[in-house]
């Protein structure tokens, strides 16, 4: 996995949202920081094991805070994955900015 920021879409109930993702990987731990319309939201340290990522945070919606888990896999510079919330599972595709 490249450190560094990935321009992502996800795919909510309310439309895909584009965001950026900024990935950066010490040993297994991985640092995650999520924005959306330039705005960060609230992400907790995950792990990287191989191609395979995860972290965990909190999504900012019509109706409060959410919280979300994800999970993905990085193939070179593309990025493909699934937030899971309680409201259901959000498919996640990005590439490498």
């Amino acid at each position: 996995m490249e450190n560094g920021i990935y321009k992502i879409k996800v795919a909510s109930p309310q439309g895909v949202k584009d965001a950026e993702l900024n990935l950066n990987a010490d040993g297994t731990v991985l640092n995650a920081e999520l924005s959306m319309k330039g705005k960060p939201l609230p992400t907790n340290a995950g792990t990287i094991n191989g191609d395979e990522i995860a972290f965990s945070g909190k999504l900012k919606t019509p109706v409060g805070k959410m919280d979300y888990d994800f999970a993905g896999k990085i193939d070179g510079t593309t990025l493909s994955g699934v937030m899971k919330t309680k409201k259901g599972d959000f498919p996640v595709k990005g590439v490498k900015a």
